[in-house]
């Protein structure tokens, strides 16, 4: 019947071999490690990410958020601090003319861009290190069995 598994009299020699013969390696830690690495430079991304969607506003505007109102390209209200529109005093006028939306949304996609960019590029760096490990913890395995 084919869908029973073979027994393990049946088996070819080489399974047996890699089953129980062959000492274990230290890859183990290793592929325990850059998995956490890739853990956190995912962890990161997604702080930069969580950075980036939080609502940003001047004291007469409500921006959106950093990436929204960059790549929407909204402009800046500005409102004349000697004539102030209804419900907003010449103070509040003259903050939001000094640090627009524009200005506040840069310097909040600026740190947001780079801990997305720095943690992608750490899990692919830990990936691409966990795949070489392995290939070559594979081969080392290959090799000792074709002795």
């Amino acid at each position: 019947m084919w869908w029973l598994p073979l027994h393990p009299a049946n088996q070819p020699t080489h399974w047996r071999a890699y089953a129980g013969n062959v000492p274990a390696s230290t890859t183990s830690r290793v592929v325990h490690v850059t998995s956490l690495v890739a853990f956190l430079g995912i962890l990161l991304a997604v702080a930069g990410l969580a950075l980036a969607a939080r609502p940003l506003h001047t004291e007469t505007q409500d921006c959106g958020t950093a990436g929204s109102f960059l790549l929407d390209g909204r402009v800046n209200e500005f409102v004349d601090p000697a004539q102030p529109s209804a419900g907003i005093t010449s103070a509040e006028a003259k903050a939001n003319n000094a640090e627009p939306c524009q200005d506040r949304a840069a310097n909040r996609a600026w740190p947001a861009g780079i801990l997305v960019v720095a943690g992608t590029l750490v899990a692919l760096l830990s990936l691409t290190g966990e795949l070489t490990v392995r290939a070559v913890a594979g081969r080392r395995r290959t090799t000792q069995l074709n002795r």
